[in-house]
């Protein structure tokens, strides 16, 4: 099973693009999770407000990088959060925010084109922010809208979308009947899928483990990230330092066949990473294959 990683861009930031992907490579990794389009995404300035031209350059030199280092791209981050926060001291009105995001979608997909990407991993529109919802009809209703509206300008760009699971059983997609739920609405199963958050997952409750999640999306799943907590905290620590049960977590992935990348949704510690990066990059990546391992059993 090949392994990527998520934070690639930490490495990068202190190394550059072309040391930072050949360290990742070196480490054992084969592939990263692009995450510019979601990190870098901020209403009205930085990445989204470059030019056509700027924007495709940029992804341009970032694609050059990893296929230099020997390395892919397996799935991106669209951008977050995918319901903007309501601000009364923004200059711009939330339907010109929401609009905004909107078009760094689209232009989040001519980057995953570009960097010969697969997935694009979408969270779903939280009305109420991290808050109960006050109406899952209604929630339920401006999700299937935007999913309809962005499917075809991903499959244009030869992109499939990962709808993720997102922590706290009352957010929606938190738990796996509301996130099958809205995958199976769109009616597209090759183009529409699952992403499955094994630390989102962690923290809804003591029975709603990872490994039964991934029994419940069964052949929906096609995007991991993978990473640990306590159970509380969505810390995202590296697999086997927290209360996963990751026997169980590989066992239920080899039940359903899952044959995608293994995508490390670990923190990087800048310090350590800095000290001496080709140990520390390759402690990661022997606990991605750890798991792999589990997996391939």
């Amino acid at each position: 099973m090949k392994i990527a990683t998520a934070f690639a861009s930490t490495v990068t930031k202190l190394y550059g693009a072309e040391k930072g992907y050949q360290l990742l490579a070196e480490a054992g990794f084969h592939a990263v999770d692009h995450g510019d389009t979601m990190s870098l995404y901020r209403p009205f300035e930085g990445l989204f407000s470059l030019s056509e031209e700027e924007f495709i350059a940029h992804f341009q030199a970032e694609n050059a990088a990893i296929t230099s280092a020997g390395l892919t791209c397996c799935q991106i981050h669209l951008p977050f959060p995918t319901w903007p926060d309501p601000n009364p001291n923004a200059p711009w009105s939330w339907e010109e925010e929401y609009a905004y995001i909107k078009n760094a979608f689209r232009r989040s997909f001519t980057a995953a084109r570009i960097l010969n990407c697969e997935y694009a991993v979408l969270h779903c529109a939280m009305r109420c922010g991290w808050g109960k919802d006050d109406n899952p009809a209604l929630t339920l209703e401006k999700n299937m809208q935007l999913f309809c509206e962005l499917l075809p300008l991903a499959k244009q760009n030869g992109v499939k979308i990962a709808l993720e699971n997102m922590p706290n059983a009352w957010i929606p997609s938190a738990l796996p009947q509301s996130l099958t739920a809205m995958i199976d609405a769109v009616g597209d199963p090759e183009n529409f899928v699952a992403c499955l958050d094994t630390g989102h997952a962690n923290l809804t409750g003591k029975e709603v483990t990872p490994a039964a999640y991934v029994r419940a999306l069964g052949g929906r799943l096609k995007v991991l990230h993978v990473h640990d907590n306590d159970g509380v905290f969505d810390c995202h620590a590296l697999p086997f330092t927290g209360v996963i049960d990751w026997a169980e977590f590989g066992a239920a992935l080899a039940e359903i066949n899952f044959n995608g990348v293994l995508s490390l949704e670990a923190l990087l510690d800048e310090t350590r990473l800095q000290e001496n990066p080709a140990a520390y990059l390759k402690e990661f990546a022997a606990a991605a294959n750890r798991v792999a391992a589990l997996v391939q059993k």
